[in-house]
């Protein structure tokens, strides 16, 4: 140990971090009591004179000879080398380490010296951090998916998928209580029947009990019944809606350590959402139900749809009154609290209101299109409708700027005649949707060109475009498309469809066309108004 090493000794043992100095080979030469305590030692001797090197694996000494070769050859230091090592104990840590050249007097490199903390508590928090997070999408994603449909087939299909893919089960399914029995509504791994007794096995434990099971080996729990030979634990978990168990959502693996307590606790949160998606679904499968027989008993079509307009309106309206309440208070709480706000809580805050955004302008969509189903005239006046549609796109160009979009606008000074409010909410329906599917860098054309005695206005985007198998679906109500990059985003799926009928109602024809990746043209064609010639 050089003299200069051996006075500082003392020094470097006040130090709370670990410090090191090692020469040119890697050899410890100075070491501190900090340090012994992160390596897993009790004596300094015992340090002095080792390879550091024993405490790596060989995929780390090899970056680390990279890194300490680069220090060697600049001169530089380097800060916050993060690594993996293995104490002399056997436990595997995480430290942060500098690393700075030590040189002697004439300037010639001796060694090297640095400061060594222990980060693995901070590494662990951060990777149960970023696990949290990544769970969290998935749960968005899941309740994405389950609020786009109805159809009680294709939300067992997105539930027990995303179950299966969290939870890491081989096998599992959705049952449904129907006639005093749980039918196997969806199931993945070759579960033998399809319906199972409420009076057998584990899940009829949770189901009478109505509280979630975590079973970590299956083999000692005397109400286990064997569906799969395989199967070592299980996670049974009711679906609960208004207070009575509807179903359960079953999971089994031949892992019995697979099913942690994050696994557990996050099973049951996606079970929270399947339990209202199940119920909402059944509850339309119902409603479609009774329609069908109401068709069959009213004799004048004109009652029943008075009636389901009625319903209609009533629903749209009072929704829209709790929907306004809701927006304020989560304003006035983002105004008052966002400053204390972590990321996790400014995630939720932007879930509930983009949440309601979607459900308002549902309820506007809703009220529109029962405002066209009254088979009310068209209002018609002469509309400029180069002068709405150039209206429209700067009332769009602060979102357009902010998602980097360029625009252009090209119009004809073309008039029509119609409702110009009905007319205007077509055009904002077609160029947000422009906006909204097409990525950041794209382009958006706004087009109005004369085509004979008509008028064709066109929004042409280099969006994401349409598969063709799914066009078919553009046009009707509560359809939307589904893709890899639409998925997150927010809509009613009645824009293009309030669309159409508003053209219709002006006696015009809708106008698209579309390939997936490469962009789509939405617009419509109308009569244009005569010169001198005035509306009937």
């Amino acid at each position: 140990m050089l003299r200069t090493e051996a006075g500082s000794q003392a020094m470097f043992d006040d130090l709370a971090d670990g410090y090191y100095q090692a020469d040119l080979r890697g050899r410890l030469t100075v070491v501190n009591r900090s340090l012994c305590s992160i390596l897993g030692c009790d004596d300094l001797a015992q340090l002095v004179g080792d390879d550091a090197a024993r405490f790596f694996d060989a995929n780390t000494i090899r970056r680390l000879e990279t890194i300490f070769s680069g220090v060697l050859k600049s001169g530089e230091s380097v800060q916050a080398v993060e690594c993996p090592l293995t104490r002399t104990d056997g436990e595997d840590r995480t430290i942060e380490f500098s690393v700075a050249l030590r040189s002697s007097e004439r300037g010639r490199p001796i060694g090297y010296c640095g400061i060594v903390r222990d980060v693995t508590e901070r590494t662990r928090a951060a990777a149960s951090l970023k696990q949290r997070f990544s769970e969290l999408s998935v749960l968005q994603q899941v309740d994405v998916e389950l609020n786009q449909t109805l159809a009680l087939d294709s939300v067992l299909a997105v539930a027990l998928n995303a179950a299966l893919l969290l939870s890491g089960a081989e096998a599992g399914f959705i049952g449904l209580i129907e006639h005093d029995k749980i039918r196997l509504a969806r199931s993945v791994g070759g579960f033998p029947e399809a319906w199972m007794s409420l009076d057998t096995g584990i899940i009829a434990r949770a189901i009478r009990t109505q509280h979630a099971e975590c079973v970590l080996d299956v083999s000692a729990d005397p109400d286990y019944y064997a569906d799969l030979p395989s199967t070592r634990a299980e996670i049974a978990i009711p679906l609960i809606a208004r207070g009575k168990v509807v179903g359960i959502l079953n999971l089994e693996t031949a892992v019995p350590l697979l099913f942690t307590p994050d696994v557990f606790e996050f099973a049951q949160l996606i079970c929270s959402r399947i339990s209202a998606a199940v119920e909402n679904a059944r509850l339309y499968e119902t409603l479609q139900s009774q329609l069908a027989e109401l068709r069959g008993l009213y004799t004048q079509v004109s009652d029943l749809e008075q009636l389901k307009t009625h319903m209609i309106r009533v629903a749209a309206h009072d929704l829209r009154g709790p929907l306004s309440i809701i927006a304020s208070y989560i304003e006035l709480l983002n105004e008052d609290l966002a400053a204390h706000y972590n990321e996790m809580d400014e995630m939720y805050v932007n879930a509930i209101r983009t949440s309601v955004v979607r459900m308002t302008q549902m309820t506007t969509d809703i009220l529109s299109l029962e405002r066209l189903d009254e088979h009310r005239e068209v209002t018609l006046m002469r509309v400029q409708l180069g002068a709405l549609l150039e209206r429209t796109m700067e009332e769009f160009a602060e979102q357009s700027r902010q998602c980097r979009l360029d625009v252009s606008v090209n119009v004809e000074p073309l008039s029509v005649y119609g409702d110009s409010a009905e007319l205007h909410e077509a055009v904002v329906n077609l160029v947000g949707n422009a906006i909204k599917y097409t990525a950041s860098g794209g382009t958006i054309e706004a087009r109005l060109q004369r085509d004979g005695d008509f008028a064709v206005l066109e929004i042409i985007d280099s969006g994401y475009g349409i598969p063709e198998d799914q066009q078919q679906e553009l046009f009707q109500p509560f359809r939307r498309i589904k893709t890899r990059e639409t998925y997150a985003i927010e809509g009613s799926g009645l824009g293009l469809y309030l669309v159409k009928r508003i053209v219709e109602r002006h006696g015009g024809t809708i106008r698209f066309q579309s390939e997936y990746h490469k962009g789509s043209t939405f617009g419509f064609r109308l009569p244009l108004a005569k010169l001198n010639e005035q509306p009937e």
